[in-house]
Parts: C-alpha cells; structure tokens; sequence
C-alpha cells in the first residue's frame, strides 16, 4: 500500500454500496447453473447428512417472517458478501442446496481455487469448467504455491484482476461467497483467515467514492460422530446458522505508522469481526460435550468410564448450557428420550473409533495414545476426529467465559 492510497483510505468514509437489478441475462444464466449445482449437491446431502438446519436465514433475509424481524423491515439486499465458515469438502453438497431459500434477485459468483482433481484430467477439466461458469479463481501465496519473487508476482498481479472482477459483479448486483479460510484442513480450530476476504469487502471506485459491502457470516458445524449409520457409514449432523452482517470500516491511523503495517493492522480488524462471528455460530453439539467428557477425565488421570457415567456427565453439562441465552445446541439434547438414545448411540462410536475399550463388565478405559494422536492437518480430521471435535468447542471455551464457567462447573 503506497501513503497515499492509505491517506485516501483514512481519510473516507466507506458508505454502503448499492446497485440495480441484476440484468436478466445474468440472473437466468446463473439461476440455472446454480440449480444444477444445487440439485446434485441436494442428493449428495441427502446420502451423507443424517440431519441439516439452518438458522438465522430468515432473521437476516426476510426478518418479517423471522422471530426477531419487525413488521415492514426489509431483508439484507444484494450486493453483499458471504464468509462461509469451512470445515470439509461436505461444505460443498450441504450448503448449496441452501440456494433454493434466498429470495429472488438474489445472485452470487463463488471465488474459489481451481484444480480440485489434478489427479484425474478429464474430471479436473470438467469440474473447472463447470465452476468457471458461476465463480472467480483465486490464487494461493502461501508456501508450496509461490515460492520464487516472480510466481508470488504473478499471483498478485492475477488476484488484483479478481478483485476488479469481484468490484464488476457487485456493479451487476451479484453477491460475492468465499471462505475466508480458504482450507478445510485444520484441526478443528478455526484456521488463519486469508486476505481475500478483506480486500472484497470494501473497494473505491475510479471518482474516488469509498464503498462496503455488508459482509454476512456464516457458521457451520459438524457432528461426526452421534448420527445414525446407514449402509456401514455413519452420517453426518449438520447445523449452520447465519450471523448479524457487519461492514468493512478502517482502523484509525497511528502517528507515523508505516503503511505495510497499518494494512496489517488493519486487515487483523477485519479478521477478528469474521472470527469472533464464527466463535459465536458455533452450534454445540453431542460429540463436542463428548469430547469435553474424555479430554476432561484424561487431564484428571482418570482413564475408565461407563455409558452411565458418560450419560450423567453429558446430561449436566446440557443441564447448565440451556440455561444460557444466546447459546445453541443440538435440539435432541434437550430431549430426555432422544438424547439418551443418541448419547448411545455415540458411546458406541467412541468404541468403533478406538477411544474406548472394553475392559471388565460395563466399563471402558478410555485409550489416552488414541485420544491425544496429532495427525498432519492435511489429515486430522479423518484420523483424530474426537481431538478435531473437541479443538473446535476448546476455542470456543477459551473466548466466551461464560460457556466455559457452565460446561466446567458440571464436570
């Protein structure tokens, strides 16, 4: 960033950006890809997630039909842009279908990285070719993908091209969706946010006039190990849940700061809006408080359990959380009948998985080489899916002090 462009960036006042309707053309064009795409996606989920929900789309979208909404309040309109959290490829088949709810008029482009299949040519070709249609590339930085000066400058150069191409679809009044982290391989926390999100979420135009975009979160959990299994799988619990949108607004300049460093700083600022939104959209679920039991017993040097203690443990912990507003779980934990049968249901997995063994009637000792296993990221989740589970409720515990408190007092 040249001096410059950051007086210019401090000295405005970023003001929200509105467009017309999008052209017709467009809006068919895209209608119908998206229906393809959304309609595969919809048999995928239907064979892979035991349970999806959504909340908040109403609230955000058409608040008069949501509990929050007033009468005559108007739903977010388009431009916008949309940080959905990124947790696995399954993201891909249970958010799509999400796209036959949004009201009409509403369009998006999809900025996402190519070459998912490179493998396998001529499916890593159709598969390009059909993104390509309804999405914008993006173009890694980090290590392993531009390496010498020249490749990093070539990448930028083809990103600051996105980033005019994202500016032309919100004149269109098309809406912009990425993931901000731009990776689902992690270890359950939520992993670094990339710039991507950040550089589309405001933008000046040629006559100088500074613009945001409202920028709506999207949290997305997952519950890996309490569904039901069908044909030898187990099938995922889904739960995705839509913030209140925030916009883009500059960080005040300190004296004599260097601009490397106040884009930094400011892009931190961003970042930690989408974070603590992420924080605050997690859905707790029956594998996340199984995860607490074990992690919990194993810090105490308590290496045996059984289903009933499990239950009880479990059961106080939702106990003291339904208590609390703003904080979401799981509906069938609330129920006596269905969460016993589910908390089975789920002890059986941690036995499937190897975190428990049977040891003398009735109990189990809980494998401590199993549960604390750090596996690549590229791999976690698939071989450590209880540490992977429980990371994600740990951060959540480490910034709200007050699920920590209740989940910890019930231990």
């Amino acid at each position: 960033m040249e001096e410059s462009d950051l007086e210019a960036r401090t000295a405005k006042e970023y003001t929200l950006y509105r467009a017309g309707p999008t052209p017709l053309k467009d809006r068919l064009f895209r209608s119908s890809v998206f229906c393809a795409f959304a309609g595969v996606s919809w048999l995928i989920r239907e064979h892979t997630a035991e349970h999806f929900s959504l909340k908040g789309f109403e609230e955000v979208f058409n608040p008069e039909q949501g509990e929050q909404g007033e009468q005559g309040e108007e739903g977010i309109k388009p431009p916008y842009l949309i940080l959905l959290q990124h947790t696995t490829w399954y993201d891909f088949s249970n958010m799509l279908p999400v796209w036959f709810q949004f009201p009409s008029g509403h369009t998006f482009n999809a900025v996402t990285r190519r070459d998912y299949f490179p493998k396998i040519p001529p499916l890593n070709a159709l598969v390009n070719g059909l993104a390509g249609a309804v999405s914008l590339p993006v173009y890694g930085m980090s290590s392993g993908k531009a390496d010498s000066p020249e490749e990093r400058e070539k990448r930028s150069r083809m990103n600051r091209e996105v980033q005019e191409q994202v500016i032309a679809a919100y004149a269109k009044g098309i809406s912009i969706s990425l993931a901000p982290e731009g990776t689902s391989k992690g270890n359950g926390r939520i992993s670094p946010i990339k710039a991507g999100a950040y550089h589309y979420s405001h933008f000046t135009t040629a006559d100088g006039a500074a613009y945001a975009v409202p920028c709506v979160p999207i949290g997305v959990t997952y519950d890996f190990l309490s569904g039901k299994e069908k044909n030898g799988k187990r099938k995922q619990r889904v739960f995705a849940r839509i913030g209140q949108p925030f916009m883009y607004s500059p960080v005040p300049r300190r004296e004599r700061e260097e601009p490397k460093a106040y884009e930094h700083r400011d892009k931190e600022a961003f970042n930690r809006k989408t974070r603590d939104a992420y924080i605050d959209l997690n859905t707790i679920t029956a594998a996340q408080l199984a995860s607490i039991f074990i992690y919990d017993k194993l810090e105490r040097g308590q290496r045996t359990t059984t289903v009933g203690e499990f239950q009880i443990g479990i059961q106080d912990m939702v106990a003291n959380l339904a208590e609390m507003p703003d904080v979401y779980l799981d509906q069938f934990l609330l129920d006596k009948e269905e969460r016993k049968e589910r908390l089975f249901l789920l002890y059986h997995a941690l036995i499937q998985e190897g975190y428990l063994a049977p040891t003398s009637y009735g109990q189990h000792s809980i494998c401590q080489s199993r549960a604390e296993q750090e596996p690549p990221l590229a791999t976690f989740k698939k071989e450590n899916i209880l540490l992977h589970t429980y990371n994600k409720i740990a951060e959540v515990m480490e910034e709200r002090a007050e699920i920590r408190e209740a989940i910890r007092s019930a231990l």
